[in-house]
């Protein structure tokens, strides 16, 4: 990714990664070459820190980029109590650590629960997993039906994202509906 910004710096551009899944793998982020590279990253407080609802994000840059940014938004860009959330979040590196062993061992549950059930895992972050499906349009439909969603491609017919189940009995309800799912897709 380097790389690609030292290309595009040669061509007076700027290389602009979304890193909002980086918080559970903080080792991949690309904010530490902020500072010699021309690179902004977006990040998000709605996926790792389950924050959605708040609405908040920012964009790490060098110092000209971000006052550029900075005058675009005027000064009621994000309000207090956003601010006030955020900084908590970013700021409580115990929760951060001790969430990221617990999404590690809620996935390793869920690749379990895939793999039993034939689905094969080719991608994902410790908040979900990407899985192949030779139907996975029919099988996002019957685990619909049994009221779990599911995340399908319209690009990619053969795949299909299942998000962490949240607990022990939404892990065993998982399990029994894929099975449920894949017993009549291949009826």
């Amino acid at each position: 990714m380097l790389s690609a910004a030292r290309d595009l710096k040669k061509r007076g551009g700027l290389l602009i990664v979304d890193e909002a899944f980086a918080d559970v793998t903080p080792e991949i982020s690309v904010l530490p070459h902020i500072g010699d590279e021309p690179i902004a990253v977006l990040r998000s407080f709605g996926k790792f820190f389950g924050l959605a609802g708040l609405r908040l994000g920012f964009i790490a840059a060098q110092p000209p980029l971000a006052k550029a940014l900075e005058a675009c938004f005027g000064s009621w860009a994000i309000s207090g109590p956003a601010l006030s959330i955020g900084r908590a979040a970013i700021t409580d590196i115990d929760w951060q650590i001790n969430m990221r062993a617990r999404l590690q061992r809620e996935a390793a549950v869920l690749d379990d629960v895939l793999r039993n059930d034939g689905l094969k895992i080719i991608g994902g972050t410790s908040l979900f997993r990407l899985t192949g499906h030779r139907d996975a349009f029919a099988l996002h439909y019957a685990l619909a039906q049994r009221r779990i969603w599911t995340r399908q491609f319209d690009d990619h017919s053969t795949w299909l994202r299942i998000g962490l189940p949240g607990s022990r009995d939404a892990c065993v309800r998982l399990a029994d509906a894929l099975a449920a799912a894949q017993r009549n897709l291949a009826g």
